[in-house]
């Protein structure tokens, strides 16, 4: 990591003394590979060993870590935050940087936020964010941003149960986007509806079908 990314000591050390020091130097090699500027690179890392820090502070496992606690951690701690300075506060960069950590946290053949799910749900996760990539072309960190949003809606909506589009209504996607993800900004709305807006989309062309109850959906 040293050779990638030059770091100050303290920060550096709240990298490889946190959980995230297993997936430092993936992190690293993954924003170069991404194509970075060397100074966005160091100013993400920097933002990534901020989070570190404070995940060591309150002893929060790595397997904790997703969505919901980089929003709280965004939303919540940035606002108040006393820790040590230099540290990166800015709200666009430590968003962008830790969007980037979950991806790195996620590859691999079934990423880490689908590990607990049934195969149904693997399966149809993974199929959505494979059409993201292959027909729709979309950058890794928008495919598991998607990815998590899809998963949450059908373990909502489905639980651990078969995955029937034919009881789906309306009703169900306005009460997902009107309260997902909890504790995040209202703009996380218009991303959910997005989502489900693409996922539908895609079983349309996967499965030649549409939910009865959302055909005048827009």
């Amino acid at each position: 990591m040293i050779g990638l990314v030059p770091l100050r000591p303290q920060p550096q050390a709240w990298l490889w003394r946190s959980v995230l020091s297993p997936f430092a130097e993936r992190y690293c090699e993954y924003l170069v590979d991404t194509g970075y500027a060397a100074g966005t690179v160091n100013r993400y890392v920097r933002c990534a060993a901020h989070f570190a820090y404070w995940l060591t502070t309150h002893r929060i496992a790595v397997a904790s870590v997703d969505d919901r606690l980089v929003c709280r951690f965004v939303n919540d701690h940035l606002r108040r935050c006393t820790c040590p300075d230099p540290i990166p506060r800015c709200r666009t960069d430590v968003s962008a940087a830790l969007r980037h950590l979950l991806v790195v946290l996620g590859a691999c053949n079934v990423p880490r936020f689908l590990q607990a799910e049934p195969d149904s749900v693997q399966q149809e996760v993974c199929g959505f964010t494979d059409h993201l990539k292959d027909v729709c072309g979309l950058a890794e960190c928008t495919r598991y941003q998607r990815g998590r949003i899809i998963r949450d809606f059908l373990r909502q909506r489905f639980g651990r149960k078969h995955i029937d589009m034919k009881q789906l209504t309306i009703r169900d996607i306005r009460r997902f986007v009107t309260r997902y993800p909890d504790g995040c900004n209202a703009g996380a709305a218009h991303v959910a509806g997005v989502t489900l807006r693409s996922y539908l989309r895609f079983r349309t062309i996967q499965y030649k079908e549409v939910a009865p109850g959302i055909r005048t959906a827009r």
